[in-house]
């Protein structure tokens, strides 16, 4: 029997206890310490996981030979030296997104880890969501038809984030699957608005580029009133729309319809041949994402399997963001995307 992976849980904010939960649950993991420099959250971590050390000093359990992971859930702002530091302690290291807006400093982040034979990933759950996957194969099987263009909807009441705007709280969800289905944008456009606080944008409308004219268009907000999880895919041949809020019905698929591209000749006909398609909700098993995510990372850690994607994919998001807040500084100018 193989022994248990002793685990250090640094962060635990809103994140941090939902990753608390998946590490204690991981029958493989033991959730040896808990770090926080909140009394309140200590407090209730030390209710929930009493068998944890939970404690203020992250160097303690950098220091204890028998951690082999951290797992960190604190402000961006926190980010980079934690990993550096967790990396020169020979940790293997999974870490909330964003690692750090800087894309140099995260490509060293990653250099480092592949010199000290170390896993290093950042926590993209939507890369392990079964419903973007399913409408990942949709696309690359063409069953969609010519895509038109893509429309992804982020909103709600806050979190207010005292470390980042909205584009960098809610948009690299989004950013990491189009990555993970398209790749790099060709340019990006953006403008916001900071309606509550001054200088820190609550407000964000993207627009992105691809290859053969696709466009796709994002909406980002902490001062919705409505919570709003919807991506929406339209292709010649049909829509599918992804709805993470919904806890029934996650993704709808309506058909075009045989008469879609018919020449109309008044209002009735037109509004007769856009219900002419079927709505077909597909029947996907469901798992936890974040399960998942950790699933995969526990797997490589063990099997010390460097995946070359997971530097790509983190580079590429931050790549994107960056572009996007160039845009965003330059009052919506197209920037182009390296």
């Amino acid at each position: 029997m193989r022994d248990k992976i002793n685990i250090a849980l640094v962060g635990f904010g809103y994140w941090g206890k939902n990753l608390a939960r998946v590490i204690d649950e991981h029958p493989n993991c033991n959730l040896a310490y808990i770090v926080d420099v909140n009394p309140r959250a200590l407090a209730t971590a030390k209710k929930l996981y009493e068998n944890s050390n939970c404690g203020i000093e992250v160097e303690e359990c950098f220091l204890d030979e028998k951690i082999t992971v951290v797992v960190i859930a604190t402000p961006v702002s926190t980010h980079e030296f934690l990993i550096n530091d967790a990396l020169e302690y020979n940790k293997h290291v999974l870490c909330e997104k964003v690692m750090t807006p800087n894309t140099t400093l995260l490509i060293n982040l990653f250099e480092k880890a592949s010199q000290k034979s170390r896993i290093l990933k950042e926590g993209h759950t939507f890369l392990h969501n079964s419903v973007v996957n399913y409408v990942k194969e949709a696309i690359h099987l063409g069953q969609l038809g010519k895509l038109y263009y893509l429309t992804f909807k982020r909103t709600g009441l806050g979190p207010y984030r005292q470390d980042v705007d909205v584009l960098y709280d809610l948009a690299p969800h989004d950013i990491s699957i189009l990555q993970h289905w398209f790749g790099l944008p060709k340019w990006v456009m953006a403008n916001s608005r900071s309606l509550v606080k001054s200088n820190v944008a609550d407000v964000v409308f993207v627009q992105l580029g691809y290859e053969e004219g696709l466009l796709v268009q994002l909406q980002l907000s902490w001062i919705n009133p409505m919570k709003q999880r919807v991506i929406e895919v339209i292709g010649e041949k049909c829509m599918m729309i992804f709805d993470d809020v919904n806890t029934t019905e996650k993704l709808r698929i309506i058909n075009t319809g045989v008469d879609y591209n018919k020449q109309i000749t008044d209002f009735g006909s037109f509004q007769l041949s856009v219900k002419d398609g079927d709505i077909i909700i597909p029947n996907i098993k469901y798992q936890e994402p974040l399960k998942q995510e950790f699933d995969v990372f526990i797997q490589q850690v063990v099997g010390h399997k460097i995946l070359e994607t997971d530097k790509t994919t983190s580079v590429n998001v931050v790549t994107t963001l960056s572009a996007i807040a160039d845009s965003m500084k330059k009052n919506g100018e197209r920037v182009y995307v390296n």
